[in-house]
């Protein structure tokens, strides 16, 4: 009963809080035993793209270790870098030039929550579609990137309708915004980044 009522409302923004608060559990369940992909639990579940409910659902389900990756992540973001080396990722994030060790604190910390998507890529859905999607189509899916002169706000209003799955929104060149991230379309703190421990 919560499941459809949450499939059909937004609001009031309360009952929202609380309905999604007691199908975390479910959540888990489906993703455990592979009934769902994350594109068909954000089908069922479109308010997990709301701010603060990916949070909620990892606090409830992990409550002793929901902060600690936030709290974790400088030293965690040097190891999801050096895992990535195997992976085609600085061609993907147009990162090619870029010296890792010239980064920022701040930079290296935006740019392994970036290489989470190229990591944890998902499978293809379809029929006699297997493997998993390519390293840009996963990144795109997860990050957006616009030009540096746009109506930021305007975009994010229009565009929740077209590109309801993406999660960041980048101003300028891919090179830049990847560690230099502007909004959110998700609160996207790296205990955000948590979707991915269902």
């Amino acid at each position: 009963m919560m499941n459809q009522w949450l499939k059909y409302n937004k609001e009031p923004e309360d009952q929202v809080t609380v309905f999604m608060g007691k199908t975390a559990f479910y959540r888990q369940k489906r993703m455990k035993e592979s009934l769902g992909s994350v594109n068909t639990t954000i089908a069922e579940f479109p308010q997990l793209l709301d701010p603060g409910m990916i949070e909620q659902d990892f606090a409830l389900l992990y409550p002793s270790r929901s902060n600690k990756l936030y709290q974790r992540w400088e030293k965690v973001a040097r190891k999801v870098i050096l895992y990535s080396q195997q992976l085609n990722w600085r061609e993907v994030l147009g990162m090619q030039n870029t010296n890792i060790d010239d980064l920022t604190k701040e930079e290296t910390k935006n740019l392994a929550f970036s290489l989470l998507a190229i990591i944890f890529r998902n499978g293809r859905s379809g029929t006699g579609r297997k493997g998993h999607n390519s390293a840009n189509d996963s990144v795109n899916c997860f990050i957006d990137v616009q030009p540096e002169m746009f109506d930021i706000d305007q975009y994010v209003k229009t565009s929740k309708q077209q590109t309801p799955h993406s999660h960041l929104l980048c101003a300028g060149k891919s090179d830049n915004s990847i560690t230099n991230l502007c909004h959110h379309r998700t609160e996207c703190t790296p205990s955000a980044v948590t979707h991915e421990s269902y």
